[in-house]
């Protein structure tokens, strides 16, 4: 069977629904192509959406162990896993249905397949019933990326799970060990811990978060090093074994320091790679970069000049509001070259206790671009909101160009930080200077005060700090 679109699209999580809808909208004949089917992608079915609504479960039972210390005292809380994994199902399911009714309204061809390149304008999708023929006028792979597995030639246990498994939560391990001390690791460090896991981690670099601001990591360990059984950094996984007791796993410490360690369940966090092995990618003469990428430039196209890559297959930074933000951007591009741009500042959030978040540059990525800066910082201790709701760790930190005197980076750690680093980054976007942020009005009392007070405090006229 063969079909033609103008626009084929290969993947259905955030970059290729977001894109079909789109060109969609814009009067493009669209096919979107996905081996599940499903809309979404790993966001919504594996990832962001039920790890989120996990961690509002856990937030739920580490507010309520903390209330002792504002006269609220509650018992032992009572898991019921099944209503927990039904509320998390209930919210994908949601999500989803909502997608799937945006794809009916708009037309788009949805083929539920394996889509590979037959050559620079055509792909053969493997379905259930038969493989198709899809001509293109032009192409985007979108296909996102896998959970990388530094140990695939190691004994095969149903007890080493990796983050699509632990988010099933059909039991609670009662220790577990997490390998990878980035953004997913820490997540589910987070829920596994609240949910009454002796958790450790090992993390292969000298900090977790590895090459995120230094205040953060200062932060955030010695909340973690509380709640969490152990942490080992500059730590490698060497092997693990299948034992009767449990997951028997043999690290190599600091200064090749061996020891073993005996775990019920073992969580393999160490990052994602590109999902790119199964496209017969050379048939269309695509390259990849040196880490498996889809290589394009700066406007997502690859040098196949009617194909192009966006999300987690094209590199950078792996996350769903990027993926998205190129979607927006690769259409516009499609329709009009010569209407190409630029990409604004991604933050980036991981949703820890406590919340923590950033965006544009660090103080060191600055520093190397020769940038001179001043740092304005203000705790959560001397703001009268995160007092009031007992959550006083961590701090604003505004990072401006001294010169220009814009924002240029921000970090935030503490309560609602995922949503108080939108408003940064809409100002280190518009290149807001410390006088603008400091004239807006700030409602009272907030979180988000803490950033018209590091701008004040940049010029000197903070009422609430005193000069030294």
């Amino acid at each position: 069977m063969t079909q033609q679109t103008q626009l084929a699209i290969i993947g259905a999580g955030p970059a290729g629904y977001t894109a079909a809808f789109l060109a969609a909208d814009k009067g493009l004949k669209v096919t979107l192509i996905d081996a599940t089917g499903k809309l979404g992608g790993t966001c919504l079915h594996h990832g962001c959406i039920p790890s989120k609504a996990l961690l509002h479960v856990a937030k739920i039972i580490s507010g309520a162990k903390n209330a002792s210390g504002i006269g609220v005292t509650f018992g032992e809380p009572s898991l019921d896993f099944e209503k927990i994994a039904s509320f998390k199902d209930k919210v994908i399911a949601r999500l989803s249905g909502g997608l799937n009714q945006l794809l009916k309204k708009r037309s788009i061809t949805l083929i539920e397949g394996a889509a590979t390149f037959s050559s620079e304008t055509s792909l053969a999708v493997k379905t259930k019933g038969e493989t198709i023929t899809l001509n293109f006028e032009k192409c985007i792979i979108a296909t996102g990326s896998l959970p990388a597995n530094p140990f695939a030639d190691a004994q095969k246990d149903d007890r080493v799970i990796f983050s699509e498994q632990a988010l099933e939560l059909k039991t609670i391990p009662k220790k577990i060990l997490i390998i990878g001390g980035g953004y997913i690791g820490l997540e589910m460090a987070t829920v596994y811990s609240n949910f009454g896991s002796d958790v450790t981690i090992c993390e292969l670099m000298p900090t977790l978060l590895p090459g995120a601001d230094q205040d953060i990591i200062s932060v955030l360990s010695k909340k973690l090093s509380l709640t969490l059984s152990n942490i080992y950094t500059s730590t490698a996984v060497e092997n693990y074994q299948q034992t009767d007791q449990g997951i028997l796993v043999i690290f190599d410490g600091p200064e090749g320091k061996i020891f073993e360690e005996t775990f019920d369940q073992v969580l393999i966090a160490t990052g994602r790679v590109p999902n790119t092995e199964n496209l017969n990618l050379s048939k269309a003469n695509i390259p990849l970069d040196e880490n498996g990428f889809i290589k394009t430039d700066k406007s997502n196209q690859t040098p196949v000049k009617n194909i192009y890559a966006i999300g987690d297959v094209a590199g950078g930074l792996l996350l769903a509001h990027k993926a998205s933000d190129e979607a927006h951007r690769i259409i516009e591009f499609i329709l009009n070259p010569s209407n190409d741009q630029a990409q604004g500042i991604i933050p980036c959030v991981v949703f820890t206790d406590p919340e923590v978040a950033w965006c544009g540059l660090t103080e060191a990525e600055a520093k190397e671009k020769n940038i001179e800066i001043k740092i304005s910082k203000i705790p959560m201790m001397a703001n009268g909101r995160a007092l009031g709701i007992n959550q006083t760790e961590g701090f604003t930190k505004l990072i401006f160009d001294s010169k220009i005197k814009n924002v240029i980076g921000a970090v935030v750690v503490g309560p609602e930080a995922g949503e108080l680093i939108s408003s940064i980054s809409i100002a280190a976007q518009n290149k807001l200077t410390a006088k603008q942020l400091a004239e807006s009005i700030f409602p009272h009392p907030t979180l988000s005060e803490t950033l018209k007070e590091c701008a004040q405090s940049f010029l000197g006229t903070n009422a609430h700090s005193v000069k030294t």
